[in-house]
């Protein structure tokens, strides 16, 4: 079944972190060796997955996307949402142990900070793009990328800083509202400063407007190629059930 924000809007799951909290991207590849297993054995490691995802419906928003038209290397994308880091670990763990877990490689993740979720501690304002504040999964096509800006970016003048970051922003306003740019700033653990977040429901028009930024001049100043995702979002059962 796919899973538009249509149908994501008739569930009655609660958002742990609505306008703030943690985020975490995380793309899995499914080993080959699992689709040698017995079909019964795939259907019961499937559905304690699947399992393991609802038990958290209330402490943690998992979104998935299918990576498997996008990108090579991994076949599902989770962008969780939780109120604090505690959530998002106890439910990996449980997400792992199921008999899933032994044959699911995680190839990358990202962890942000969407505005306000340490009180006293104010997030970036300097961001590329305006500050995430939406609902993860909210558009069917997604395209999720860690930025982090080369030696070349802090040896810029203030004011050159200031004129390129402006080009950013201009893109995403004219974008909107049928791409909407946004960025999460970076929880400190990865190696980037901010995650770059592009939304739409045409996957034309979202790569349009990737195409765009990845031609703006701020793009000298930045290293890519660190964490990427892209996909359209999907059931995780759907997902599950076409890898394997």
């Amino acid at each position: 079944m796919l899973q538009t924000k249509e149908t994501l809007a008739t569930q009655d799951k609660p958002l742990p972190a609505a306008a703030g909290g943690f985020m975490r991207f995380v793309a899995y590849s499914v080993e080959a060796s699992f689709r040698k297993l017995d079909s019964n054995i795939r259907l019961q490691a499937k559905e304690e997955a699947l399992s393991a995802i609802d038990a958290f419906r209330e402490q943690v928003l998992v979104v998935s996307y299918s990576l498997m038209s996008t990108q090579a290397g991994a076949e599902l994308m989770l962008w969780e949402a939780a109120d604090d880091l505690e959530q998002l670990d106890q439910f990996s763990s449980k997400f792992l142990r199921t008999p899933l877990g032994p044959y699911l490689k995680m190839t990358r993740s990202a962890l942000g900070l969407a505005p306000g979720i340490i009180s006293g501690v104010k997030t970036n304002s300097s961001l590329q793009f305006p500050s995430f504040t939406g609902k993860p999964g909210s558009y069917t096509w997604l395209l999720a990328a860690g930025l982090s800006y080369a030696p070349s970016w802090h040896s810029l003048a203030l004011t050159e800083r200031a004129r390129l970051m402006a080009q950013a922003h201009q893109l995403a306003q004219e974008a909107g509202p049928k791409v909407v740019v946004s960025s999460l700033q970076s929880a400190g653990f990865d190696d980037f400063s901010e995650i770059a977040i592009f939304e739409s429901e045409s996957s034309h028009l979202l790569a349009q407007a990737a195409q765009r930024w990845r031609a703006l001049g701020i793009q000298s100043h930045i290293r890519h190629g660190l964490q990427n995702f892209s996909g359209p979002l999907r059931e995780p059962k759907w997902i599950l059930d076409s890898v394997g």
